[in-house]
């Protein structure tokens, strides 16, 4: 995996960084979409680019099952190299549905195809960790944990 500020080594004994919690919104080109039946294959590893993306695929986890989704992230890196995602989807029951809003913020720990996913903001699930795996280029990353896949596309 490339290594870039923020991929290395996941050391548990390091705290969570200090962001501000503001809630994400849709982007321009954010599209409804039914939650796959099943994962798809993933070829772990690659950077994840920072940028502004849409949720293009999931199955189970935080989004589904539900109908439909919707939803956009941004990934940053703080200052001190941290790479950050905030996020809003919402899970529709149909594509006129308003939805039902999740939001966070997650801090993304990254190497040799291996992401930790520590939720910084939502008062739901702060503090929470998962890990699981990363395949990413300059254009879409995907992140697979146990129970679950999210595809995020530029």
């Amino acid at each position: 995996m490339d290594s870039s500020p923020g991929d290395a080594a996941v050391d548990s004994a390091v705290p969570p960084p200090a962001v501000a919690c503001t809630e994400g919104a849709l982007a321009t080109g954010a599209f409804n979409f039914r939650c796959s039946a099943g994962p798809g294959a993933v070829n772990a590893g690659g950077t994840i680019a920072t940028g502004i993306y849409n949720l293009s695929r999931a199955h189970n986890g935080l989004f589904c099952p539900s109908a439909y989704v919707i939803g956009s992230a941004e990934v940053f890196r703080l200052s001190t190299g941290e790479l950050l995602m905030r996020f809003l989807v919402l899970k529709k029951a149909s594509t006129t549905d308003p939805g039902t809003r999740v939001t966070g913020t997650a801090w993304l720990q990254t190497v040799g195809g291996r992401v930790t996913y520590t939720e910084l903001c939502d008062p739901g699930r702060k503090g929470q960790v998962k890990t699981g795996s990363v395949e990413a280029n300059a254009t879409s990353f995907i992140l697979t944990f146990l129970g679950g896949q999210e595809e995020w596309t530029k």
